[in-house]
């Protein structure tokens, strides 16, 4: 009687399957570079937001503060009104939680004895000199109607 052997040692097969080395090799070399660059994006999308939330902040300020003189020079306090100039051209700091974030403001009286024009201007000082660059800027412009 003949002997009985399974018929898998008789393959030419591999029996341990994995990755030789030279394939994980090749595989960390392509990663590598593929990561490079998508590495660099990271410090640019990190300022790209702070720029953006810095500008969302700004123009919230300015509407805020566009509002608040409407209301003076529409409103009933006798120590405000429609002739008064509200003109602050030397850097206003605005307080805490917007510590950093400047505004001046521009008060123009127009032709029309009725209407107002109001500028305001604020930008973010990065380093704490009051001045603003030039691109960092925020204005905001709008008439102001004397209907009464």
């Amino acid at each position: 009687m003949k002997p009985v052997f399974p018929k898998y040692l008789f393959r030419k097969q591999r029996l341990f399957f994995g990755f030789t080395f030279l394939e994980i090799i090749l595989t960390i070399a392509i990663m590598s570079i593929a990561i490079i660059p998508i590495m660099r994006l990271l410090p640019n999308a990190m300022v790209s937001t702070s720029r953006l939330n810095r500008l969302t902040i700004k123009s919230l300020l300015a509407e805020r503060k566009i509002e608040e003189l409407r209301n003076q020079i529409l409103g009933k306090n006798p120590n405000y009104g429609f002739g008064k100039n509200y003109s602050v051209l030397n850097p206003v700091a605005y307080p805490s939680p917007y510590v950093g974030f400047y505004y001046s403001i521009f008060d123009q009286d127009t032709l029309v004895s009725y209407l107002k024009l109001v500028s305001v201007a604020i930008w973010f000082d990065d380093n704490a000199d009051n001045n603003a660059q030039q691109n960092e800027i925020f204005n905001l412009t709008t008439f102001i109607a004397n209907r009464g």
